[in-house]
């Protein structure tokens, strides 16, 4: 799976082709055209609308983009209504509504706007019914439809059930699918705050930098303190001149206090204040120990 989605990734071609040698693995739809579910030798499963047959290959759609497999790559091809005719469905969805999903995520993809925008009203209207669709295309080399994905989780789906996802999301190259995920888990609440401490010093964008400290220092969040600090440590003058503000900022709002405009001084305030806490917390316990004697 892995070597298939980098050649999608990084071709992004009319087709990619894997392999050329011939072998007969016939589709077991009606005229053998559609979405099927091929399972590829080395066991890893790929929703295709296959679209054109050779004596050689199948070539379809694959998130999004064109994809040539060989026959000699594949073990077994079955369209969604036998899988689900089986009882062993691709999805929770009946046929004709998965079909109707993963063509929409196709039309996304769409220069006709108003197609695309059929197609982004239909999927946020099969949410949640459509929630597995859309995770598979968490890695989708669209921006677009990442964005989408990261979009319709934000506003519909949950923390338990989304959050991995969303997560994931964070490294995305796009901007906009970082900034749609920040405000996703902004909403989702406290239990990601050590993800977004951690991610703070990774994110190369300053403005969503300014995204990430607003919600740490809206929950204020005592553990991303010394992940605050890290990451206005390691900026380079240029940008903690424009971002510097913005962690001064933060570090008062959560710890309320104001120890000046560089980050040694608070650093050497907030190393004492932790010791002096601790210092109190251990005579609390030893005359507690001393209480019960």
């Amino acid at each position: 799976m892995k070597n298939i989605l980098s050649a999608i990734l990084i071709a992004l071609i009319p087709a990619v082709t894997l392999a050329q040698d011939n072998q007969d693995v016939p589709t077991d739809s009606d005229d053998g055209f559609g979405w099927h579910q091929v399972t590829l030798n080395s066991g890893d499963q790929l929703t295709v609308k296959v679209l054109k047959k050779t004596d050689e290959n199948l070539t379809g759609h694959y998130q999004n983009v064109y994809l040539q497999i060989a026959y000699e790559d594949i073990k077994a091809v079955h369209s969604i209504k036998t899988l689900w005719q089986l009882g062993v469905p691709a999805s929770s969805l009946p046929p004709e509504r998965e079909i109707k999903i993963r063509d929409a995520i196709e039309d996304l993809s769409s220069k006709d706007i108003h197609k695309a925008r059929r197609a982004i009203s239909l999927i946020e209207s099969e949410f949640p019914a459509c929630r597995p669709i859309l995770h598979e295309h968490k890695s989708n080399p669209l921006s677009r439809v990442r964005r989408i994905v990261a979009k319709t989780l934000g506003l519909k789906g949950s923390a338990d059930k989304d959050g991995n996802i969303l997560t994931y999301f964070l490294n995305d190259s796009d901007r906009s699918v970082r900034l749609l995920t920040l405000r996703a888990l902004k909403e989702f609440g406290r239990e990601f705050e050590e993800t977004l401490s951690k991610h703070l010093q990774r994110e190369s964008d300053l403005k969503l930098k300014r995204e990430i400290l607003k919600t740490l220092s809206r929950w204020k969040s005592e553990y991303a303190l010394s992940y605050i600090l890290t990451s206005w440590e390691s900026e380079s003058e240029d940008d903690a001149s424009k971002i510097g503000s913005h962690y001064i900022k933060a570090l008062k709002k959560i710890t309320r206090q104001d120890f000046g405009q560089e980050p040694e001084q608070w650093r050497k305030q907030l190393v004492f204040l932790q010791a002096e806490r601790e210092t109190q917390s251990t005579s609390v316990e030893l005359i507690n120990e001393l209480n019960t004697q």
